[in-house]
C-alpha cells in the first residue's frame, strides 16, 4: 500500500477559515499594553453646517482624526473589509419642549486592502463611488476631510433659530466575520467609537 503526502491544496474555505483563526489568536493575545495607550479612534477635529440658499440644501464642512488600531490594520491587511459610518444630527433647540430633529444623514464607507495591487480600495456607499489609493494613510485622508456634504433638501433654517449639531465617526463590526467577533469583545483596539462631537448656534 502506497501512503499519499496530505500536501494537496487547501479549499479556499479552509485557508479563510485558517486565516481567520490567526487573527483571533492575535486578538486573544495582543500585547496589553495598548490599552494603556489607546492612540487611536475616530474622531471630529472641526464641523460646520450651513445653508446653500441658491439650492435650498443644509450642507456639513468636516476635518475627521481617523487612527486605526494596529490590530484593526491588521485585519485590513489580512482581507477583511472595514465598514465606516459617518453619522450627523441636526436639531433645533426649544426652551419648553423636546428639542426638534432637523436632519439626520449616515454616509458609509467600505475600506478594503486589494493584496494584488498593493493598494487600498475605498468605496462611497451611498453614491457607489469607488476611489483606489496607494496608501493607508491617503484612503483615510480622502475620507477625512469631508466638504459640502448635503444634509437634507429643501431646507429652511431661521436666521437666529438655536440648533445643535451632533457628530461621529463608527467602526461597523456587524459586518465582520463571525470568527474574528469574540476576539474583538475582549479587545480594545477594536474600540474606536469617540463620544459625538457637538456644536451649536
Amino acid at each position: 500500500m502506497r501512503c499519499v503526502s496530505g500536501k494537496g491544496k487547501l479549499s479556499p474555505l479552509i485557508r479563510r477559515l485558517r486565516l481567520y483563526s490567526l487573527l483571533l489568536l492575535g486578538l486573544l493575545l495582543g500585547n496589553p499594553s495598548y490599552a494603556e495607550d489607546e492612540r487611536w479612534g475616530l474622531s471630529v477635529d472641526t464641523a460646520k453646517i450651513w445653508v446653500d440658499e441658491a439650492e435650498g440644501v443644509l450642507l456639513l464642512d468636516a476635518d475627521l482624526d481617523l487612527q486605526l488600531s494596529t490590530k484593526v490594520i491588521d485585519a485590513l491587511a489580512h482581507g477583511v473589509d472595514l465598514q465606516l459610518r459617518l453619522k450627523v444630527d441636526v436639531t433645533g433647540q426649544r426652551a419648553w419642549w423636546f428639542d426638534k430633529k432637523l436632519a439626520r444623514t449616515v454616509r458609509g464607507y467600505n475600506l478594503s486592502y486589494q493584496s494584488l495591487l498593493d493598494s487600498y480600495q475605498l468605496l462611497q456607499r451611498d453614491g457607489m463611488v469607488t476611489s483606489n489609493h496607494v496608501s493607508l494613510t491617503d484612503a483615510l485622508q480622502s475620507i477625512s476631510q469631508v466638504r459640502s456634504l448635503v444634509i437634507a433638501e429643501d431646507f429652511l433654517l431661521p436666521e437666529k433659530a438655536p440648533y445643535c449639531v451632533k457628530i461621529r465617526v463608527i467602526l461597523d463590526k456587524s459586518p465582520l466575520p463571525l470568527p474574528l467577533r469574540p476576539g474583538i469583545l475582549f479587545s480594545s483596539q477594536w474600540d474606536l467609537t469617540r463620544p459625538w462631537y457637538q456644536c451649536s448656534r
